[in-house]
């Protein structure tokens, strides 16, 4: 096999991935969806906070009502990042297995 540790992957999360996420947002109260990325170099430097901030400006322009965002559960900074910008913590969902154990990501959901 050429790449066992990536069809471990797969085999480990592929009903996860199957069942589909758990609807952990309301859709109608939370149309827009913010993914937000920042390379570690690049951090604590307020870059991110500007990018949301600009963000939710533009989707309230464009007339939207809601922003959610999805946060790795066992990523305390991230998760304190979307609560400073008063986002609100929201539903819990599995997104990945890793080495037996599942990891839950934690929607947050600000109105505009």
């Amino acid at each position: 096999m050429k790449y066992p540790q990536a069809k471990q992957f797969v085999r480990s999360n592929l009903g996860l991935w199957l069942r589909g996420p758990k609807k952990s947002v309301n859709l109608d109260e939370y149309p827009s969806h913010l993914h937000i990325n920042l390379k570690s170099g690049s951090r604590a430097k307020g870059l991110g906070r500007d990018l949301v901030t600009r963000f939710l400006v533009q989707a309230k322009a464009a007339g939207s009502c809601g922003v959610h965002a999805n946060v790795r559960e066992d990523s305390e900074r991230s998760r304190t990042f979307f609560e400073r910008l008063g986002f609100e913590a929201g539903g819990r969902h599995p997104v990945m297995a890793k080495a037996g154990e599942i990891l839950y990501a934690v929607t947050y959901g600000k109105k505009l």
